[in-house]
């Protein structure tokens, strides 16, 4: 019989990051901000091999296309450390490291200047189901 009284699993929360800033419309990376210490110290690795790994890890999911029109596979399921292009990249690590600081901030640290998101720069903070 199972313990109705043990806690709920952790739940999994996320970031959406939008890359219309940089000419990608309707483009969105959504990523895990309740990483592991070890997992986000890794992403900020200057080591190639380190920090993707650790990005294959974060990365939830994305709607991102390639040069055909055809999806293109999430780092995790074996997207490259060379093949994402290099301005969607460095974005979305700013981007990324930007939300994991207002999600330690306390209290919040940025105040809204979108009309559709409660973050900046195109950030907008989500729950994904555990």
């Amino acid at each position: 019989m199972p313990d109705t009284h043990a806690p709920p699993s952790m739940p999994i929360h996320s970031v959406d990051i939008a890359l219309d800033e940089i000419g990608y419309a309707g483009w969105t990376i959504s990523m895990r901000l309740n990483v592991r210490a070890r997992t986000y110290d890794d992403f900020l690795s200057q080591d190639r091999e380190v920090f993707w790994t650790a990005f294959s890890a974060i990365v939830l999911g994305w709607n991102l296309l390639d040069e055909d029109g055809q999806a293109l596979p999430l780092p995790k399921d074996g997207l490259g450390p060379r093949e994402l292009p290099i301005d969607i990249l460095n974005t979305v690590v700013l981007r990324y490291v930007e939300a994991m600081a207002d999600s330690a901030a306390i209290p919040k640290a940025r105040v809204a200047t979108s009309e559709t998101s409660s973050r900046t720069n195109g950030v907008a903070q989500s729950t994904a189901p555990a």
